[in-house]
């Protein structure tokens, strides 16, 4: 299964974690697909916006407790994990847009200020940093 979902509608793409189960969670493998899918999407010319969102009741939880428990801090920098999480979003250049569905908390609550426009799209969105 696929950890992120593309969908593109003339100008405007939709990029969607797709973890549902264990709350968007970042893992390695869903921030590799998602740098991927960011920037082959920055690289096409015809796609003007891209939208952030999460599958599920929630936008993303953070950073994937499990994985990370296996990490020290300084492991955690060693593998650039936080330098690599910040380049991901600021290297683009297509404007993007997180559409806040349920809960967004740590790294990403932080993230939200990286990109180019939040907007909470539920009642009971929130954003815990």
């Amino acid at each position: 299964m696929a950890l992120i979902a593309v969908e593109t509608n003339e100008a405007v793409a939709t990029v969607t974690l797709n973890r549902p189960k264990a709350l968007n969670a970042i893992n390695r493998e869903l921030f590799q697909e998602l740098r991927q899918a960011l920037h082959s999407l920055d690289g096409d010319k015809a796609i003007r916006v891209i939208v952030l969102t999460g599958a599920g009741k929630a936008f993303c939880a953070g950073a994937d407790i499990a994985e990370l428990s296996a990490m020290n801090g300084p492991s955690a920098f060693e593998q650039n994990f936080l330098r690599d999480w910040a380049d991901c979003f600021l290297s683009v250049r297509t404007p993007i847009i997180a559409a806040v569905n349920g809960y967004a908390v740590g790294l990403w609550a932080r993230s939200l200020s990286i990109g180019d426009f939040c907007r909470l799209t539920q009642e009971s969105s929130s954003v815990e940093v």
